[in-house]
């Protein structure tokens, strides 16, 4: 279960100890949750995905904690402003009474904004005159400029009124801030104020595989960690891997040393649900056609981006080797692509020999349609080798369908025993895996998917205040 531990460095610079917290009673006045970068440009990733999710769902969770809860975005020239929504195709809030209904329930488009209303007049145009997909893939090429327009629209339908963060609030760093590196202008006149400073960790990613993300990246990213370090109050994590992880690292490279007051630390679990109402969607006859009433009939499925973490390479190989012994087994890639820009492993699949025959890639579906790929796949693959939480994981087995995964801490963290494992980077253990599923020797194995519960994003966004209130009684204040 999520928990918390406070990081105290000794004088002697050795190691962070876990020390028992103290009692304090002690609430914020407020939690301001920083989404700038997923406010000015959302493209669709996974963070940003995480953080529409918890910045819509967090304000129904504190009323009902008691604590208010805003999002916020950081300009320049007026500091920070409110956020009331975030949404990925629309501007979204959840329903008034802030339930969440099954475990993915709805998030509505706001009252009187017209993108939901065009949106669904284009998308009708569109799929009548037969040119709904060729206007998809215009519009995966023209997503960093629609972002920028849709971010525009968005200033004029929801008013922005200035948040002047200080002495009873909790600033939290929901969001990647990497992009946007002006926010910390913001950031330090509000610890200078009195306000209480936590972060979201997602992952270390960065600081293990620099290789994977080039000369400038890893810096950056390692830039944002010590300055977390250096003024944040506490950290959440996503998972309790990350929180482990985070622990270790900071034990190796003495990084809290120079702090006069613990680091207070935990996690907490990240919601299950997709951004839109799935049920009733449609789903395009392309897609549909792939799937039929035998799940085990049915193609693998593969969802996430082409992040060489992800290793999809690893999957592809194991499906050669089945292949190449007369397998009638298909696979679905689903994931973001990079339009003009493909990556060496989008290159592997689109090129690949197999290629609409028994391989198939989508980069742009709907909600309706990803929720239909995983109720209807045999199973999920997923072969990544790093990863922070692993969303699709928890989707899959929301959905009734089985997962096969990577064996790394995280999986078995989130997945437990209704999932099957197999050696990371292990093609033939993998292609193994597949095998033994098909035939059905794995169902002893696997535990009872109707069984395997999770939180939804409100209870998810419960959790995350619930750390947050925890901390906020042993942090400290005015710290620059």
């Amino acid at each position: 279960m999520p928990g918390a531990t406070f990081l105290r460095a000794s004088q002697q610079g050795s190691a962070p100890a876990i020390n028992p917290p103290r009692t304090k009673p002690s609430r914020p006045r407020r939690i301001l949750m920083d989404c700038t970068h997923t406010f000015r440009h959302d493209c669709g990733t996974g963070v940003q995905r995480v953080v529409r999710n918890l910045v819509n769902w967090s304000a129904s969770a504190g009323r009902q904690m008691q604590v208010e809860c805003q999002g916020v975005a950081y300009d320049a020239t007026r500091g920070f402003q409110a956020v009331d929504a975030l949404g990925a195709a629309s501007h979204a809030t959840p329903p008034a009474n802030g339930t969440q209904a099954g475990t993915a329930g709805p998030v509505r488009p706001a009252s009187g904004s017209p993108i939901p209303m065009l949106k669904g007049a284009v998308k009708r145009t569109l799929s009548a005159t037969g040119l709904l997909d060729p206007a998809r893939r215009v519009n995966r090429a023209m997503r960093p400029t629609l972002a920028s327009v849709q971010h525009a629209v968005a200033r004029q339908w929801y008013s922005l009124s200035g948040v002047r963060p200080g002495a009873g609030d909790v600033l939290l760093l929901t969001d990647t801030i990497w992009n946007t590196p002006e926010v910390w202008d913001g950031i330090r006149l509000a610890v200078s104020r009195g306000a209480v400073l936590g972060a979201v960790v997602y992952d270390l990613i960065p600081l293990h595989f620099a290789e994977l993300y080039g000369p400038y990246f890893p810096k950056v990213f390692e830039e944002w960690f010590d300055n977390v370090t250096e003024l944040a109050d506490f950290v959440v994590c996503i998972s309790q891997s990350v929180w482990e992880d985070v622990q270790g690292y900071l034990a190796m490279h003495d990084a809290i040393a120079h702090r006069r007051a613990p680091l207070a630390g935990g996690w907490f679990r990240l919601g299950e649900g997709l951004d839109t109402r799935a049920a009733g969607g449609d789903v395009r006859p392309e897609l549909a056609r792939l799937f039929g009433k035998n799940h085990l009939d049915n193609p693998y499925l593969v969802v996430g981006s082409f992040d060489p973490r992800k290793d999809q390479a690893t999957v592809i190989e194991a499906f050669d080797r089945l292949w190449a012994g007369g397998s009638p087994a298909r696979l679905v890639t689903i994931g973001r692509g990079c339009p003009g820009q493909p990556t060496p492993l989008e290159q592997l699949v689109m090129r690949h020999s197999q290629h609409g025959g028994k391989l198939f890639c989508f980069h742009d579906v709907e909600d309706a349609e990803l929720d239909f790929c995983y109720r209807n796949s045999a199973a999920l693959i997923t072969a990544s080798y790093a990863e922070g939480f692993n969303l699709p994981i928890v989707e899959s087995l929301s959905r009734g369908r089985p997962v096969l995964a990577s064996d790394i801490p995280v999986h078995r963290e989130v997945a437990g025993a209704h999932a099957a494992y197999f050696r990371p980077r292990a093609a033939d253990a993998l292609a193994d895996l597949v095998l033994r599923y098909h035939r059905g020797e794995l169902r002893q194995s696997l535990g009872r998917l109707d069984s395997f519960r999770w939180p939804n994003w409100l209870e998810s966004s419960r959790e995350l205040i619930e750390r947050i209130v925890e901390f906020y009684p042993h942090a400290r204040v005015a710290k620059v």
